[in-house]
């Protein structure tokens, strides 16, 4: 169960049109500023152009834990969730770890969410396994 307030979310485009449009928008951050820089600038990049595209997000957006029967307030935070429904995590790293994709999957299954993207700006080409999926409790 999630408590996220969102106002005049885009019904209109589906979970996969809204995952492409969200790394359509990553890619025009990485061929823009390129690789090489720190997470937050690519960050701040990318929620400008979510702005632009009209999509709403939210930062760091708090999810209790439900835990036998209680929810428990455990410092559990979405760093960014577009539109309600998907969990971005932008990371500039040499690689996307088997850790990271787990943490991404243990978040989407705590928060009630179906799809998460990992996107890495720390490579040459922003494609590929730069971008994860993680659907479903599956990581693809």
């Amino acid at each position: 169960m999630r408590n996220i307030i969102m106002t005049n979310p885009t019904p209109h485009l589906d979970t996969n049109e809204l995952a492409r449009n969200i790394i359509g928008a990553a890619i025009n951050v990485h061929r823009f500023v390129g690789m090489g820089l720190h997470e937050k600038t690519y960050r701040a990049c990318l929620l400008h152009e979510l702005e632009e595209m009209g999509l709403q997000y939210e930062e760091n957006v708090s999810i209790p834990l439900f835990y036998k029967n209680r929810f428990i307030e455990s410092g559990l935070t979405l760093g960014l969730l577009v539109e309600g429904r998907i969990l971005v995590d932008v990371q500039a790293v040499d690689f996307i770890s088997e850790e990271r994709m787990m943490n991404v999957l243990n978040h989407l299954r705590h928060a009630d969410l179906s799809l998460g993207l990992i996107l890495n700006f720390e490579t040459k080409y922003l494609k590929g396994d730069a971008i994860r999926r993680v659907v479903n409790g599956v990581i693809a």
